[in-house]
């Protein structure tokens, strides 16, 4: 079973989601990937590694019949990262650190090459993918590896992208096209999470469609990210870092004598929500500088949104 907010957000990003072994027995099948005696570590790696597709240029996915590899896992990948090389689709996370030998290889037999280290390769070639080789066949683990997106648990109901497009590329992608674009969309309304997963989840689409900058558009003021310079303050003193109405020298809850372990922790995290609303406000569709118009004449083109207090209120 999936993290609920982990399928969520991968749903409304790609076609189709599924754990590594639903997809697997889906390509292949005439078997069964999950055996009564397998190993405990192995049943986990099916049941919470995710599979996630964007939409495919057929109406209806391919299936395999079940062969005894012939290759590696090592020399897949090898032969995967050269067919997604040769297609230029170098934007691929599993092609990051490689690219095609030329003629500065010629003392190499490999048709790709390694620059730089791909830890993400390396998770690929560990045992428990060694094994799901042999249990699916070179076709179907071919097709995972050019075709897909993959998704590592890493605890917490987080995963890590090891395979595919990075999916930061498609979510800005979809930015630009909701920005010139008018596209059909799931409403809110269609949506099954409760309301405030939803507000803090991609926008709704009424957000996105006020979308009017794109992280290219906005700069960067040096002072507002950075600490500022030394200030003279009050009885001669000298400030350091960031100004105190700064929201990071306010977030610390105030703590009093009567507080026990669950109002400390409840203040704990009354604090941070507040704080992310500051971090992340078009989610909570707070003003920011992405529906914001710019002010063309002024060096700073955006408003100042170092107090927030009136409008979270």
């Amino acid at each position: 079973m999936l993290p609920e907010t982990t399928y969520n957000l991968l749903s409304r990003t790609y076609h189709a989601v599924d754990t590594l072994g639903d997809y697997a027995d889906r390509l292949v099948p005439e078997i069964f990937v999950e055996l009564p005696d397998d190993p405990p570590e192995f049943v986990t790696f099916l049941n919470n590694w995710i599979i996630a597709r964007e939409k495919p240029t057929t109406d209806s996915e391919p299936t395999f019949n079940h062969y005894e590899p012939s290759l590696s896992q090592v020399e897949l990948i090898r032969r995967a990262q050269f067919k997604l090389l040769q297609t230029r689709d170098r934007a691929n996370i599993l092609c990051l650190g490689n690219r095609i030998a030329d003629e500065r290889d010629s003392n190499s037999i490999q048709r790709v090459v390694s620059f730089a280290v791909n830890t993400n390769v390396e998770k690929l070639k560990d045992r428990l993918w060694r094994l799901l080789l042999e249990r699916i066949g070179e076709g179907p683990m071919f097709h995972i590896l050019t075709t897909c997106s993959i998704f590592e648990p890493v605890g917490t109901d987080c995963h890590v992208q090891l395979c595919g497009t990075p999916l930061t590329d498609i979510l800005q992608h979809n930015i630009y096209a909701h920005k010139g674009v008018k596209r059909d969309q799931k409403s809110d309304a269609d949506d099954a999470r409760p309301e405030k997963r939803r507000r803090v989840g991609l926008g709704s689409v009424a957000s996105q469609s006020k979308l009017i900058n794109t992280p290219a558009d906005v700069p960067f003021a040096r002072n507002r990210i950075f600490y500022s310079r030394a200030q003279l303050v009050n009885s001669n003193k000298v400030r350091l870092g960031l100004p105190s109405s700064h929201v990071l020298n306010k977030a610390q809850p105030d703590r009093i004598a009567q507080d026990t372990p669950d109002s400390i922790q409840k203040k704990l995290e009354a604090a941070a929500r507040h704080l992310s609303k500051y971090i992340f406000p078009h989610q909570y569709d707070l003003k920011n500088v992405f529906t914001s118009a710019k002010d063309k004449k002024s060096l700073n083109p955006f408003p100042v949104f170092d107090d927030r207090e009136d409008e979270i209120l």
